[in-house]
C-alpha cells in the first residue's frame, strides 16, 4: 500500500513534509519520494496531513461493556484514534481480586488474571490496538501490603502497562512492586475530549498550538509516556497507525478521511515488558 502526495507530520515535533508513505503488512517500510508498484493499493493525499495514528487515554472507558463491542471502537478509529489504554482513573477490569469486583459490568467475565484479561480482549478481534492499565481501588482490598504488592507485581509482568490511581496516594505501595522496572505510575492524566476537537479547537480555531506540536502531543508523547514501541511515529520499521484528514475541515464529525491500524489489518492486544 502506497500513500501519496500528503504533507507528513511525524510526531516527532519535526517540520511537515511532503512525502509518500509506503506499508508493507503492519510495517512502515519507506517514507520519501516514491513510485506506485504494479498492483499496489494507493491512497491519495493530496492537500491533506499523514499523521500517526492518536493514542488515548480513557478514565472508565473499560468499565462499560461497550469497550468489547466492535461500535465502540470503530467510533474511535473514525476519529483517529489507533490505540487505546484504559484501566485509568483507579478501577481496571484486571486483575479481579474479587468475584464481585465489578457487578456492574454486562459482559461475560470468565477472567481474573491480567493474563486472562488480554488474552479474551485478544479473542475478540478488536479493530484498534488496546492496552490496560492496573487499577489501584480494583486491587487495595486484596489483603496485606505484601500481597497487593504481589498482586500489582504480577499483573505488571503480564503485559500491564502501569497503576492508575484516583487520586494522588497510596504510590508508596507501587513503588515496590515497579522497583527495577519501567512501568508507567498514572494520576488522572486523561484528555477528555475527542481528539479531532482537540486539534480544531487548539490548532485550527485558537491557534495555541502548531500542527507539529498538537500531533506530538496525542502520538509520540503518548506513546512515550506509557513506553509503547514502535507507534506513535511515522517512521521506517514501526506499525502502520496512521491517520490522513484534511487539516482545514477536521471536527467531530468529519475530516478524517482514511485511518489505519497496523497497516489495515485488525487492531491488537498491547502489553507492557
Amino acid at each position: 500500500m502506497l500513500i501519496q502526495h500528503g504533507t507528513i507530520i511525524d510526531g516527532t515535533k519535526a517540520k511537515r513534509q511532503a512525502a509518500d508513505v509506503r506499508i508493507v503488512g503492519e510495517k512502515i517500510t519507506e517514507i520519501g519520494s516514491l513510485t506506485p508498484r504494479r498492483g499496489e493499493e494507493v491512497i491519495q493525499a493530496r492537500g491533506k496531513f499523514v499523521t500517526p495514528g492518536f493514542i488515548g487515554f480513557f478514565e472508565h472507558k473499560d468499565l462499560r461493556p461497550s469497550i468489547f463491542s466492535h461500535t465502540t471502537q470503530e467510533r474511535a478509529v473514525r476519529e483517529g484514534i489507533t490505540s487505546m489504554l484504559v484501566g485509568l482513573g483507579g478501577t481496571s477490569l484486571a486483575p479481579l481480586v474479587e468475584p464481585d469486583v465489578a457487578p456492574h459490568i454486562q459482559t461475560n467475565i470468565n477472567w481474573r488474571t491480567v493474563e486472562e484479561y488480554l488474552t479474551n480482549l485478544s479473542m475478540q478481534q478488536p479493530i484498534c490496538n488496546i492496552g490496560t492499565f492496573i487499577g489501584y481501588d480494583t486491587v487495595r482490598h486484596v489483603g496485606t501490603t505484601d500481597e497487593i504488592h504481589q498482586v500489582i507485581a504480577g499483573g505488571l509482568a503480564q503485559g500491564a502497562f502501569g497503576v492508575s490511581f484516583a487520586t494522588v496516594g497510596g504510590e508508596y505501595l507501587v513503588e515496590r512492586a515497579m522497583r527495577g522496572g519501567s512501568a508507567l505510575m498514572y494520576v488522572g492524566r486523561s484528555i477528555s475530549v475527542p481528539y479531532p476537537l482537540f486539534l480544531q479547537r487548539n490548532v485550527r480555531e485558537k491557534k495555541l498550538l502548531s500542527w507539529e506540536e498538537a500531533i506530538h502531543r496525542i502520538t509520540l508523547e503518548e506513546a512515550e509516556a506509557a513506553k509503547i514501541t514502535n507507534r506513535g511515529k511515522l517512521a521506517e520499521g514501526y506499525f502502520a497507525d496512521i491517520v490522513v484528514f484534511d487539516p482545514m475541515h477536521i471536527s467531530s464529525t468529519k475530516g478524517v478521511s482514511r485511518v489505519l491500524v497496523n497497516g489495515g489489518a485488525r487492531g491488537a492486544v498491547l502489553k507492557h515488558f
